[in-house]
């Protein structure tokens, strides 16, 4: 950020949410994009991870390098926290949140800042009913489509738009809907829409496959690297949990290159003060798409309370047997989930359903 713009009366920050998965980052720079070029709207976009942790999203990194964006001239929220500070108290900072529909992480102090909300999951705070139709919650299966069909309808042809921004929009929508496969229960017609709309000015064979391929190589990342790379936090009451995504390696092959990941995951869960934590893999095994997830807590009632529901639930869970695992004294259980279709995007309003019957 030049010392021009930080010198304005009032601008405007866009940033995903704290996970900062692919859909959350090119969601922010495409919008950020959108609006500075059709409203001439100064909008900046922000990535909502340290710069250091930029290279564990290898998906994005790998369209960076495609479209030839310079990581650079990116504006981290680490490098951001102490302007957002001084612009909150001169009430001159305002801020579109894409991908969540509720301030957490970074910028959870800057609830009453929000002036746009342009997401894809449940509405669980119900808080910002007062910005009418500048509250866009449709459950599709990538923020980057809402994004997308923005620019749709706000510019006469999307022909308009540098073909870079159309790039990085179709390979997220592409990624998050599993290539548009109904199957997946993943994509609507609102995404195959956009899709379609897209490809009549991207012309990239295996786009999808690329970006896939570059998502799953995760060979290098250590234990601490994968919990990192697409985590997100959440709270209910007084009980505080997280969600780490794992795309590309099942639990027995991550056990085979680290038989300690307990005592990572211990490690990370207490470094984020969480009660309990949950791993979620994800991959793909002779062409079918499998998941898997993880419980685990030193809390023993809350564990069993949690794990009651989840054996309960349609997740359709089948325990997982790990061989040469670790011990490290936390409560924990791992299973095949059958029901593939239920992401991270499923599973938390289910934990915090849970945690909520505690509280009562």
């Amino acid at each position: 950020m030049t010392s021009d713009t930080a010198a304005t009366e009032s601008y405007k920050l866009v940033i995903g949410n704290e996970a900062s998965d692919l859909d959350s980052i090119i969601s922010a720079i495409s919008y950020a994009y959108i609006a500075t070029l059709g409203r001439n709207e100064l909008t900046l976009p922000i990535v909502p991870v340290p710069r250091a942790d930029l290279p564990l999203r290898t998906e994005v990194t790998y369209l960076f390098d495609l479209v030839g964006v310079d990581q650079d001239a990116l504006i981290f929220v680490d490098e951001i926290i102490p302007l957002l500070e001084e612009k909150k108290a001169n009430s001159t900072l305002q801020i579109v949140l894409v991908d969540h529909n509720y301030p957490s992480g970074y910028i959870s102090d800057y609830r009453d800042n929000v002036v746009r909300i342009i997401d894809h999951h449940i509405d669980t705070e119900n808080y910002y009913e007062h910005l009418g139709n500048l509250k866009k919650i449709e459950m599709v299966g990538s923020a980057s489509t809402l994004v997308a069909n923005i620019a749709i309808e706000e510019f006469d042809s999307l022909s308009e738009l540098d073909n870079d921004i159309l790039t990085l929009l179709l390979a997220t929508i592409l990624l998050d809907t599993i290539n548009m496969d109904r199957n997946m229960g993943r994509g609507v017609d609102a995404d195959e829409f956009v899709i379609n709309e897209l490809k009549k000015f991207v012309e990239r064979e295996n786009l999808f496959e690329d970006t896939q391929n570059a998502k799953f190589d995760i060979a290098k990342l250590t234990t601490n690297q994968l919990l990192r790379k697409d985590y997100k936090e959440f709270a209910s009451g007084d009980q505080k949990y997280g969600i780490s995504s794992i795309t590309g390696t099942s639990l027995t092959n991550w056990v085979s290159r680290d038989t300690k990941i307990l005592i990572g995951i211990d490690e990370y869960s207490k470094s984020r003060d969480c009660d309990i934590f949950f791993v979620m893999t994800a991959f793909v095994v002779d062409d079918v798409f499998q998941r898997e997830v993880l419980i685990a807590s030193g809390d023993e009632e809350l564990f069993n309370t949690v794990l009651q529901e989840f054996v309960s639930s349609d997740l359709n869970l089948v325990e997982l047997e790990l061989a040469n695992i670790e011990d490290c004294g936390l409560y924990f259980r791992t299973f095949t989930q059958n029901n593939i279709k239920a992401s991270r995007k499923v599973i938390q309003p289910l934990v915090a359903a849970v945690l909520e019957t505690l509280i009562q």
